[in-house]
């Protein structure tokens, strides 16, 4: 059994703009750099059909716990695997696959959908861990590691507080929506 996680994160912006951000390499490595990482790497290639593909490696400190470090290391290397269909004026859908160092996957689909003036996006999977014993203990750790992260970056669980992100040519900026 895995654990699933369902978090949206709202923009002031179309899906189009939104999706052109969210494959930005600037932005990817500032991403990166707020959640923590030690080194990024990221390289994104358009199909004929106008899908985007991304290959996103991090390494960060793992800070798991004493039972973990056995298995996973000191540091944790991240592989994220993003495919984004093209987006339209009022939408977009992505699938994501994450690669742990440690025994650990996630896959998941991200869909956004556009209000008129906001775009959320729904990013909703599973965490899944491959050495039964710990499993549980793993994925109840990455959840908590992981919905620490997103509120570092100012974004939020569908229970929480709404985001939105101020587009600018040179830079993103998260503000917190009343």
């Amino acid at each position: 059994m895995g654990t699933h996680l369902r978090v949206a994160q709202v923009y002031a912006a179309d899906p189009i703009q939104v999706l052109e951000m969210l494959t930005n390499k600037p932005y990817i490595n500032a991403r990166a750099t707020l959640t923590g990482a030690l080194s990024v790497e990221s390289s994104s290639s358009v199909q004929a059909d106008g899908t985007i593909n991304l290959e996103i490696t991090r390494s960060l400190p793992s800070q798991m716990p004493s039972f973990a470090v056995a298995i996973a290391g000191e540091t944790l290397t991240v592989t994220e695997y993003q495919s984004w269909q093209p987006a339209t004026q009022n939408s977009c859908r992505g699938t994501f696959r994450v690669d742990f160092s440690a025994p650990l996957t996630f896959l998941g689909v991200a869909t956004m959908t556009y209000d008129g003036v906001h775009t959320t996006v729904f990013t909703e999977g599973d965490f899944k861990a491959s050495i039964p014993f710990s499993a549980e203990k793993l994925r109840t750790w990455h959840v908590s590691k992981r919905s620490a992260i997103w509120k570092k970056r100012n974004l939020s669980q569908t229970t929480g507080s709404r985001t939105t992100t101020r587009l600018s040519e040179s830079h993103f900026t998260a503000i917190p929506m009343a």
